[in-house]
């Protein structure tokens, strides 16, 4: 028998380990459930709920999804235009004080370079998908190749 909240949170206890295969007793039970470990156990995973729980909340607010799209979109321009990513915090600057709809003005801006870089990898990994999709649904398809003559 094994504690899985134990287990996810690396305690180090009978029930935690591969040794409490054969404790199966209500009293070994009801002993592990008052034990430090088992309560700290307990602590971490209340605590980690309640994490998840305000993520959720943060990112899947209507407001910051809107913020969202409006950077992705910001982002894609950049792109496109082959224009350089660490322009992205003045164009939102740019964006905030012409009043643009949807962009907010929360400490979360997701303007660095990691969040820039995620933002630009969804948006290529979607126009691949749909190279590829395309691709899948053509019976033949044709290679031009230019030669150049000397």
């Amino acid at each position: 028998m094994f504690c899985a909240i134990c287990i996810k949170h690396k305690m180090k206890n009978e029930f935690a380990t591969e040794r409490a295969v054969n404790i199966s007793k209500k009293s070994a039970v009801k002993e592990h459930v008052k034990c430090k470990d088992h309560s700290e156990a307990e602590k971490l995973e209340t605590a980690r709920i309640q994490m998840e729980s305000l993520q959720n909340q943060i990112f899947l607010s209507d407001a910051n999804v809107r913020h969202i799209i409006v950077v992705m979109r910001a982002i894609y321009f950049l792109s496109k235009n082959n224009l350089p990513l660490r322009l992205l915090p003045s164009i939102i600057t740019m964006m905030k004080k012409s009043e643009i709809p949807n962009i907010s003005d929360r400490s979360i801006t997701y303007t660095n370079e990691i969040s820039k870089h995620e933002f630009l990898i969804a948006i290529s990994k979607t126009i691949e998908n749909e190279i590829w999709k395309e691709l899948s649904d053509v019976v033949a398809f044709g290679i031009m190749i230019d030669e150049s003559t000397d």
